[in-house]
């Protein structure tokens, strides 16, 4: 069963390593901890979003398709294992992650920013 491969953490001091080998991670939708999911290809499903950025990272992830956001942790385990049990499903949203991302973000805006 799929339910076997889920495993819930609080804090880590390992979490690239972990990220390195999941195939989703559960989270609200921070700056930081979405960043680098996208950077590891690691599709997302949100329980919570804080009002202000980090409901602009939902809403920008959801609309994407890099994330989905699940209402709560009975929605959030149904969500994984629905996933996990679809490899079309998990191609699919490894590729919106790689479509979503901006790797030369940093760049861009110092190349704007120097024109200005």
């Amino acid at each position: 069963s799929s339910e076997a491969l889920i495993k819930p953490y609080e804090f880590v001091n390992n979490m690239d390593e972990l990220m390195e080998v999941s195939d989703v991670m559960v989270t609200k939708s921070g700056g930081m901890s979405s960043s680098e999911a996208m950077v590891k290809d690691l599709p997302m499903i949100i329980t919570s979003a804080i009002p202000g950025q980090e409901a602009r990272n939902c809403r920008y992830l959801v609309k994407t398709g890099a994330a989905i956001h699940a209402g709560g942790a009975k929605k959030a385990k149904r969500t994984i294992v629905g996933i996990l049990d679809s490899e079309e499903r998990m191609r699919e949203l490894k590729e919106n992650v790689r479509k979503a991302k901006k790797p030369n973000s940093s760049f861009d805006i110092a190349r704007f920013a120097l024109t200005l």
